[in-house]
C-alpha cells in the first residue's frame, strides 16, 4: 500500500473538485504499474461535498451518507460493487462494510490538518488531496 499526502491547488474552485478529481485518479492509475485499478473510495469531509461531486460525477459514481433513505444506500452500494468504479461517502461507510476489492482510498478535503480530520482510517489508507 501507498501512503501521500497532496494538497489541492490553492486556485482549485469547489465547482472545479469533480474534474480534478477524476483527472487525479487517472494520473495515479497511470503512475503505478501494480495498480489494479478496480475500485476507489473517495472519503470526504460532509455530505454536501459527496453530493456535489456525486451530481458532478454520475454515473460513474456512487454515494453513501446519512441522509440517504435505507433503500437509496442498499442501491447505491449495490451499483458501486456491481459496476461503479467510484463511491462517493462520509466516514459512515467504514462501519460494518467490507469492500474487498478497493484498491484506492483518498481523503478529499479532509480538514486543513490531519488533527481536524479525526478519523483513525486515515492512517491504515491511502491518499489525501
Amino acid at each position: 500500500m501507498a501512503y501521500g499526502v497532496e494538497s489541492l491547488p490553492a486556485s482549485l474552485k469547489p465547482e472545479n473538485y469533480a474534474g480534478y478529481l477524476i483527472q487525479w485518479i487517472k494520473a495515479f492509475r497511470a503512475n503505478r504499474l501494480s495498480y489494479t485499478g478496480r475500485k476507489t473510495i473517495v472519503f470526504c469531509r460532509t455530505k454536501a461535498i459527496v453530493d456535489q461531486l456525486y451530481q458532478a460525477l454520475e454515473p460513474q459514481a456512487a454515494r453513501f451518507h446519512s441522509d440517504l433513505s435505507e433503500e437509496d444506500k442498499l442501491a447505491q452500494l449495490a451499483y458501486f460493487r456491481a459496476e461503479g468504479p467510484i463511491l462517493l461517502a462520509t466516514s459512515g461507510i467504514g462501519a460494518g462494510y467490507d469492500f474487498p476489492d478497493v484498491d484506492l482510498v483518498i481523503h478529499f478535503k479532509p480538514g486543513r490538518n490531519l488533527a481536524e480530520l479525526g478519523d483513525h482510517r486515515i492512517y491504515l489508507h491511502g491518499l489525501i488531496v
